[in-house]
């Protein structure tokens, strides 16, 4: 379909006879006239409920390993801070009873 110029326009609208532009422009009008009852809701997405269940499966599928390499991150993060938390707990609680000479004072006698 082309775009018509003005001038082409005025041509055909004055070609027709007024009686036949009247009427198309009262066709054209309630061609035009929305029905109140139906509203298109503006978030549907094209080819109703089947595009929209297409859609969520599309992002579900996209979402799925998503969510398994961040739950698999997540647990290598808890279990690596618990080793940590274990060896500074298990530093912390050696360092005091562990003397260099096994309890001995080191006072270079020996027994």
């Amino acid at each position: 379909m082309t775009a018509l110029t003005t001038e082409a326009f005025l041509q055909r609208v004055q070609q027709q006879t007024p009686g036949s532009a009247a009427e198309a422009i009262v066709r054209l009008r309630q061609q035009s006239v929305r029905v109140e009852a139906v509203q298109a809701d503006p978030l549907t997405r094209p080819g109703g409920m089947v595009g929209e269940s297409a859609w969520r499966d599309q992002q579900h599928a996209v979402r799925r390993p998503i969510k398994i390499l961040l739950a698999g991150n997540k647990l290598h993060v808890g279990l690596v801070t618990a080793a940590l938390r274990r060896t500074a707990l298990d530093g912390a609680a050696e360092a005091p009873d562990s003397p260099t000479n096994g309890g001995m004072a080191s006072d270079g006698v020996t027994d």
